[in-house]
């Protein structure tokens, strides 16, 4: 008997630890998410001269019901600037697609927040 409450303290003091890490990875990414929206949200809006130099794609994984399955992606472009200076974009599926390495134009965004990309 003095084994069984043993190992029932462990397991649900493991329990509790293992919950309250999750809870906070979980509020951790919403604080950091927040964080970037207020940063971006504060920056000014910039249009400067870019060329696309990348693009990739980065699977998070498959979501799944009982009549239809998808994955999940983000899409990024690396922008290219007179200078040398180049930066990665998380930008929408609509514009990855029409996005072709090589193009040149006036990239426009706001903090890190892509905004527009217009051909010159």
């Amino acid at each position: 008997m003095q084994d069984l409450l043993i190992f029932h303290r462990t397991f649900m003091a493991f329990f509790w630890i293992a919950f309250f890490l999750v809870l906070l990875f979980i509020i951790i990414g919403f604080v950091q998410r927040a964080i970037r929206w207020v940063r971006n949200t504060a920056s000014p809006r910039l249009s400067t001269e870019a060329v696309v130099a990348a693009k990739r794609t980065q699977f998070r994984g498959r979501r799944s019901s009982r009549l239809h399955s998808h994955s999940v992606s983000d899409h990024w472009v690396t922008f290219e600037f007179p200078s040398g200076d180049s930066l990665e974009l998380l930008v929408d599926l609509s514009d990855y697609e029409a996005l072709q390495e090589g193009d040149k134009g006036m990239l426009s965004l706001q903090g890190t927040k892509y905004l527009d990309f217009k051909r010159s």
